[in-house]
């Protein structure tokens, strides 16, 4: 038992992997923490700009929900996001967390800065791994695989999030204030009533799946004792019922052969979805960045044609310069990510081995038990193969041995006779 004990505490000791054990919660408070993690996830793949901060002033996203067939819009923070503004957002949750409401606490964390969307792309990954370490610094454990068991259980997560992030875009929207609204607003009043009526508090998500270290112990403790408990039964059933149990075995390992079958097909189906889902990202960034270098250099144009002149005074030509400077550096930045993605686009028109390595990365995030199985069954059907090649070779070797052997005894025959 002390030795299972020992196992359950050392795994306890691993919860947290990412975040540095000797670091604090004001050690990882910070923008450069959260730009780290964006960076250590995405570093491979320079489609998400790993690391850097997004440039355009606006992100709105539509959320397409297929458990109930129905599509929404999100509307994130508009404006220029920066490593202050994101810092502001976590000195609130500093001088705001209580350890009394927790769940409260990080949620509304994990939904203000997915509010802030600081990055292209990547955002989910990153804003839960690093609410994740806060919460270890906090001592608890934030299980986020519980909402990746079902896609159900994934669009609950879903439109949780995104009831707080609009409603922290639009804080006073209401039906009366529509009567001078704009079309966003509509949008954005029409996502609230849906997500009002069809989800449930984010708050209660996070009560799901924040635990503190203390109950993961007894629940691994426990764990382990009902898991011996359970060896010894079936040792003395395995005992007792030989025969029983081989045809067991046989019924186990057909079942085992259909779920493999149904696990590949998953697996296939999935993979081709989120290929979709990535081109049409691809797609959706291209035009973002195209259309946020139009209008950069559209500005340009306008400030050229609107230069101080010689007689100007010398406050009105720095602030021209300061100007026409930040929009030239936006097209800068816009013009080299829109390169990035052209050449992601162009590669996966020729063979589609950058959009198949990324979906596949994204797959292994989503639903890292399916991508496991299916790795286990190829490297099953690779050993098999392997084993049937070196049966077939030795085989073939004793066909060749008999042979020589009978050809040999014939010729041996023939002259004696």
């Amino acid at each position: 038992m002390s030795n299972q004990l020992n196992k359950a505490i050392i795994a306890l000791i691993k919860t947290s992997t990412n975040a540095d054990n000797t670091s604090t919660l004001d050690d990882i408070l910070n923008a450069e923490t959260l730009k780290n993690i964006h960076k250590s996830i995405f570093n491979s793949n320079k489609y998400y700009f790993p690391g850097n901060l997004r440039i355009n002033d606006e992100q709105i996203r539509s959320r397409n929900i297929e458990s109930e067939n129905r599509s929404y819009t999100v509307f994130y923070y508009k404006g220029v996001v920066t490593e202050d503004v994101i810092n502001n957002v976590l000195n609130d949750f500093k001088n705001n967390c209580s350890n009394s409401e927790i769940e409260k606490s990080l949620s509304a964390l994990y939904s203000s800065l997915d509010h802030l969307h600081p990055f292209e792309d990547g955002n989910s990954r990153t804003i839960r791994e690093f609410t994740r370490q806060v919460a270890d610094k906090l001592g608890y454990e934030l299980d986020w695989s519980k909402t990746n068991i079902t896609d159900n259980s994934r669009e609950e997560l879903y439109k949780s999030r995104d009831l707080e992030v609009i409603s922290i875009s639009f804080p006073n929207l209401n039906k009366d204030s529509l009567k001078f609204a704009g079309r966003d607003e509509y949008a954005a009043y029409e996502s609230l009533s849906f997500l009002k009526n069809n989800s449930i508090s984010l708050e209660s998500v996070f009560k799901n799946i924040l635990h503190p270290h203390t109950n993961i112990l007894a629940a691994k403790i426990d764990k382990e004792e009902n898991s011996l408990g359970e060896n010894v039964i079936l040792k003395s059933s395995l005992n007792k019922n030989l025969d029983e149990t081989q045809k067991t075995v046989y019924e186990a390992m057909e079942a085992e052969r259909q779920q493999n079958y149904l696990i590949e097909n998953q697996y296939t189906d999935s993979l081709t979805s989120v290929i979709n889902e990535k081109n049409e990202q691809v797609k959706r960034l291209e035009t973002k960045l195209s259309k946020l270098v139009s209008e950069a250099t559209s500005q340009v144009n306008r400030l050229q044609s609107n230069k101080p002149s010689f007689f100007s005074m010398p406050s009105r030509k720095n602030k021209w310069n300061n100007i026409i400077n930040a929009q030239k550096h936006i097209i800068n930045v816009a013009t080299r990510r829109l390169e990035a993605v052209h050449e992601i686009r162009d590669d996966m028109g020729l063979h589609s081995s950058k959009i198949e390595n990324m979906a596949k990365k994204k797959l292994h995030f989503r639903d890292p038990c399916l991508v496991n199985k299916y790795k286990d069954i190829m490297e099953i059907n690779r050993i098999k193969k392997i084993q049937e090649a070196k049966n077939n070779k030795n085989l073939k070797h004793q066909k060749e041995i008999s042979h020589k052997a009978v050809n040999s005894l014939t010729n041996t025959l023939s002259v004696k006779k």
